[in-house]
């Protein structure tokens, strides 16, 4: 939901930007509006190394969204693609050296990432300059944060890499003791790197989802539209480019 609406929310400020599903889910590819059943090159074919499943270059494989909004899509294939690289160190910069080659003019990046933290998390870590984390006010969702820091740390350490990291409350409702609750839990967290804004919760984002639009084309007026056009104001001033 972040990754859709946070590159719709890039674009329409006029920033050419590319959203790149790494997710075998395809939701990102499924809210800009693309069905997987219309799909016949995704990043599966771009990240393969065997050229007898149509390997091309990440070029080929871009949709046209908006007129500064464009889609590198995902597919299940990509699922099984963790198995064609066993035991390749290089394999975990993949992403990184496709996005540096990328002869595409594009003032952002967003990536989409599976919910596991897998090779396909530790490629798009790898490739970021930084990385939002979005977190649920729930006590389940602050669970897997640790994890998700401990895989910085083993990038930092083992490829000289560090993404600046940044959290994100989300499905927030101030209305309730829990929210507010968590929102300190988080702060407490992350200390400076938490963001200002506040993804709240509301029907239109949800509404937006099942059209398969981001909440921007669904609604610009609504909370979540207008939510994610202020994350996307504040995080102009925040992100770093990806250092090789």
């Amino acid at each position: 939901t972040t990754a859709i609406n946070l590159a719709a929310s890039r674009g329409s400020h006029g920033k050419k930007t590319l959203l790149i599903d790494l997710d075998p889910q395809a939701h990102a590819t499924f809210g800009m509006g693309i069905r997987g059943d219309k799909i016949e090159t995704s990043m599966y074919n771009v990240l393969t190394d065997q050229v007898q499943k149509k390997k091309t270059f990440i070029e080929n494989v871009i949709l046209p969204i908006d007129s500064e909004l464009d889609l590198a899509p995902s597919h299940i294939l990509l699922s099984t693609i963790e198995q064609e690289f066993t035991n390749q160190d290089a394999s975990v910069s993949k992403l990184h050296d496709i996005l540096e080659a990328m002869s595409f003019p594009y003032e952002y990046v967003v990536i989409d990432c599976p919910p596991s933290l897998g090779f396909l998390t530790f490629n798009a870590l790898r490739a970021a300059g930084t990385v939002i984390v979005p977190i649920e006010l729930s006590s389940f969702a602050l669970m897997g944060v640790d994890k998700l820091l401990s895989m910085i740390e083993l990038i930092r350490v083992k490829l000289n890499h560090t993404p600046k990291v940044l959290a994100l409350p989300t499905m927030v409702d101030m209305r309730t003791k829990l929210s507010k609750h968590m929102l300190q839990e988080i702060s407490n967290a992350f200390g400076e790197h938490i963001l200002s804004s506040l993804i709240h919760q509301t029907v239109a984002i949800k509404e937006s989802q099942a059209r398969g639009v981001p909440a921007l084309k669904y609604d610009k007026r609504s909370k979540g539209a207008i939510d994610y056009l202020m994350l996307s104001q504040e995080i102009m001033g925040k992100t770093v480019p990806a250092e090789s």
